[in-house]
């Protein structure tokens, strides 16, 4: 299965992502404050050392790129939205 936000260029891409996919299923997945969890989910494997630790994360920048974490969120929202049959609740894609 394939989970893809549904904010910014959503709409045209996921034409582009159902023609090369083939017949793998497409979800999209609400990407709201997506960025702001991934970053959060990153700070609280890669928690801040010396004295970053004194200044809060929402504050700071990640040193790596943390798109991965994006991703792990977006799939924990997509589990957390099945139903026990294994049905998703909200079928928007």
């Amino acid at each position: 299965m394939i989970l893809m936000g549904n904010a910014t260029w959503s709409e045209k891409l996921k034409p582009v992502v159902r023609k090369v996919s083939g017949s793998i299923p497409l979800k999209l997945v609400d990407e709201k404050h997506s960025t702001e969890r991934a970053k959060l989910r990153y700070f609280r494997e890669n928690p801040p050392r010396g004295l970053w630790k004194l200044i809060p994360v929402t504050l700071q920048i990640p040193k790596e790129p943390y798109d991965d974490y994006a991703a792990v969120v977006f799939a924990e929202d997509f589990i957390d939205r099945m139903t026990e049959d294994g049905r998703w609740k909200m079928d928007n894609g």
